[in-house]
């Protein structure tokens, strides 16, 4: 059974932060110790939309601490549909870092009661 993990992208992360659960995951994967995939998503739209859109196919891009622009990124819907959901702590300011995390646990914590397992805090 495949097992997947969405990590949450926002604008001022660290590429340490975003590196960080891809590389362990990853690596797992890689390893086959275990059968798990590894996606980005945010809550920020793509330039010239309105909202990042629902649906894992829905691209959007933010900008790293470090200046980088981290494009064709998953929107909420990866989160609502993941099995887990990593929230980095790394980034901007501790307010704006802290808002930018509340929204990414509230994309993941938008799935219906349907959907078991729950969201578990990677």
């Amino acid at each position: 059974m495949r097992l997947h993990i969405a990590v949450y992208a926002f604008d001022g992360v660290t590429m340490f932060h975003l590196s960080i659960p891809q590389a362990v995951f990853g690596s797992v994967a890689r390893l086959g110790l275990a059968d798990w995939e590894v996606g980005l998503f945010t809550t920020r739209p793509a330039p010239g939309r309105e909202s990042p859109g629902s649906g894992i196919d829905s691209p959007a891009s933010i900008r790293t601490a470090e200046g980088y622009l981290l494009d064709g990124l998953s929107g909420p819907g990866l989160a609502e549909t993941a099995d887990g959901v990593v929230v980095p702590a790394g980034g901007a300011g501790p307010d704006q870092g802290r808002a930018q995390q509340d929204d990414g646990e509230q994309g993941a914590g938008a799935r219906g009661p349907h959907r078991e397992p729950p969201t578990r805090r990677l």
